[in-house]
C-alpha cells in the first residue's frame, strides 16, 4: 500500500490529467472536442485497462523500476491488446481513441517507470535523492 501511495504522489500531475480527462469524457463535454472519438462506458473501461494492468504489473509482478526499453516494450503490447479487446467487446466496431485513452498510455508510462524510494534502515525515512544528485561532483 506504500508504493501505491509513493506512486500515486510522484506521478500526480500524470493522474490528475488522467481524471480530468475522465470527467471530461463522463460529462459530455469531450464528445464536442473530438467527435470522432468513443466515449462513455469505454472511457471507464480504458482507465482500468491501461491504469490496472501497469499497476499489477509495476507493483505485483515486477518489483524493481522496470527498463525503459521494456516499458516501450509492454506499452506497445497494451496499446494492441486494447483494441483486441475492443474488438472482442464490441464485436468488431471500429474504436477511434480519445484523450483520455491518450493520458492513460502516459500514465500508464509513468506507472511502469515508477521507482519505489528506499528506505533508510536506521531511520526508517525514504531516501528523496534523485539519480542527479548521485551524479553530481
Amino acid at each position: 500500500m506504500e508504493n501505491f501511495k509513493a506512486l500515486l504522489k510522484s506521478n500526480r500531475a500524470a493522474f490528475v490529467l488522467v481524471g480530468f480527462a475522465f470527467f471530461l469524457d463522463i460529462s459530455g463535454v469531450a464528445s464536442s472536442l473530438m467527435p470522432n472519438a468513443v466515449f462513455g462506458i469505454p472511457s471507464l473501461l480504458v482507465v482500468i485497462y491501461f491504469l490496472g494492468l501497469s499497476m499489477f504489473i509495476r507493483l505485483v509482478i515486477a518489483r524493481k523500476r522496470v527498463h525503459k526499453a521494456i516499458t516501450w516494450i509492454l506499452l506497445i503490447v497494451l496499446y494492441f491488446g486494447w483494441f483486441i479487446v475492443m474488438a472482442f467487446l464490441t464485436d468488431g466496431e471500429p474504436y477511434s481513441p480519445s484523450l483520455l485513452f491518450m493520458l492513460c498510455l502516459f500514465a500508464a508510462y509513468h506507472t511502469l517507470r515508477f521507482e519505489v524510494p528506499e528506505k533508510s534502515e536506521a531511520s526508517g525515512i525514504t531516501d528523496q535523492s534523485d539519480e542527479n544528485d548521485v551524479n553530481e561532483t
